[in-house]
């Protein structure tokens, strides 16, 4: 690795973690030009509070009683919860820069260098936020200004953040090496495909569901309008950052995973393929909703095709154990997913002893997301990359002519002829 990979990989770290900064004091300004009148001093603070709501760090807040000495608990704290969150629309884009660092890197060995900047501002920007006004930036309706306070873990702030850099800069050192394997290549590149298109397949299916909704969509831009413009902006913005959390949560469980309420010690099953224990949401009085199931099934056998081109064999045996390798590494990748996808919150403070520290989480769980990826991964990454092997897709571009293809044909010079069209050549 040469001293420019090094700086490059390092500056990309910085970056990735200042964009996700700046995102949270625009949303800060936003909330302050509303009701709120915060010095210039809190917003920023509190802007630097957003990372923690991008990365999945737990938040305590604690909720003060302000009415003074002779309040319920003379001043104290009243009530406290911890919440885990992530915007998984940020944390994306913040994964993107993170790969590019990785590549620019120049190898697997300079690609996880992009987590040392991150980890560190992450770090940097819990302690900023520690103790900061949540209501800054969480809106006037969260609570008064003054009546609450957040603290961020320092301790996730370091391993959350530094976990996703660390998985994205050593991607992007691979995807950049010539060392790499080709299976080992074909895998990962098919297994990536897999997820994206899951998660904006899932995505788009909600934003078809909000669209076959217009008076509910209506009702909620019109609460939005309602906090004036900067209000509008952020509600609106906020809410864009957390539609891959919902996409993700249908993708999921158009797989077969119910997707569950957890409040204590109970389960509440929420959306699930048979009949659901809350009885809110079931496929049997909405079977339109079995169209997501398009979403995994579009998901892995592209993702197997993809694995057998980048595969580059002319066998079927090794076009289908490209998809299969592809579908076991989707797995894991998927169960990472729904756990950033997730949100929880815990009781703290007082009130959480008197409680007995109950909780409540909302999302899939990860046993079942896994087994269920699994088989998805690999049934779909099969035939995907035996589809792509049968219709002459199998060798990638610049890899010579696949068994159905004449050494002059455009596909043996690695034309891209749309897949529908294969059939012509058969």
């Amino acid at each position: 690795m040469s001293p420019g990979g090094a700086r490059a990989a390092l500056w990309h770290g910085a970056a990735a973690f200042g964009v996700l900064l700046v995102l949270g004091e625009v949303v800060a300004l936003l909330r302050a030009a509303g009701p709120l009148d915060p010095t210039a001093g809190a917003v920023l603070r509190a802007g630097a509070l957003a990372p923690s709501f991008v990365h999945r760090v737990p938040v305590e807040m604690l909720l003060v009683d302000a009415s003074g000495p002779g309040g319920l608990f003379g001043g104290a704290v009243e009530v406290g919860f911890t919440v885990r969150v992530a915007l998984l629309l940020a944390t994306a884009g913040a994964g993107w820069l993170l790969v590019r660092g990785g590549r620019a890197a120049g190898g697997p060995l300079g690609g996880p260098l992009v987590a040392a900047p991150y980890a560190a501002l992450s770090v940097a920007s819990a302690l900023l936020a520690d103790g900061s006004d949540p209501a800054i930036l969480l809106g006037a309706g969260f609570a008064d200004p003054g009546q609450a306070a957040a603290h961020p873990s320092l301790w996730w702030s370091a391993l959350a953040p530094g976990a996703i850099a660390l998985a994205c800069g050593v991607a992007g050192g691979l995807a950049s090496s010539r060392d790499a394997a080709r299976s080992v290549w074909a895998a990962a590149a098919g297994a990536w495909r897999m997820s994206w298109m899951l998660a904006a397949g899932g995505t788009a299916g909600i934003l078809v569901v909000v669209a076959l909704h217009p008076n509910a969509t209506r009702a909620f831009l019109d609460s939005a309008g309602a906090r004036g413009w900067a209000g509008a902006a952020a509600v609106l913005l906020v809410t864009a950052l957390l539609l891959p959390n919902a996409g993700i949560g249908a993708a999921v469980a158009a797989m077969g995973v119910p997707i569950e309420l957890r409040a204590g010690e109970s389960t509440c099953v929420l959306i699930t393929l048979g009949e659901p224990t809350c009885g809110e949401v079931s496929l049997d009085v909405a079977p339109g909703y079995l169209l997501f199931v398009v979403v995994p099934l579009a998901a892995t056998l592209s993702g197997g095709w993809w694995a057998a081109r980048r595969r580059g064999s002319s066998g079927a045996a090794a076009a289908a154990a490209a998809g299969a390798a592809a579908g076991a590494l989707f797995a894991p990748i998927v169960v990472a997913l729904a756990y950033l996808a997730s949100v929880g919150y815990r009781f703290a403070g007082p009130l959480g002893g008197a409680l007995g520290e109950s909780g409540v989480a909302l999302g899939p769980p990860l046993v079942p997301t896994f087994l269920a990826a699994l088989a998805w991964g690999v049934v779909g990454g099969v035939a995907g990359g035996l589809a792509a092997h049968r219709l002459g897709r199998g060798s990638g571009p610049g890899d010579g002519p696949g068994p159905n293809e004449s050494p002059g044909s455009c596909y043996a010079a690695g034309g891209r002829a749309p897949a529908w069209l294969s059939w012509k050549r058969r």
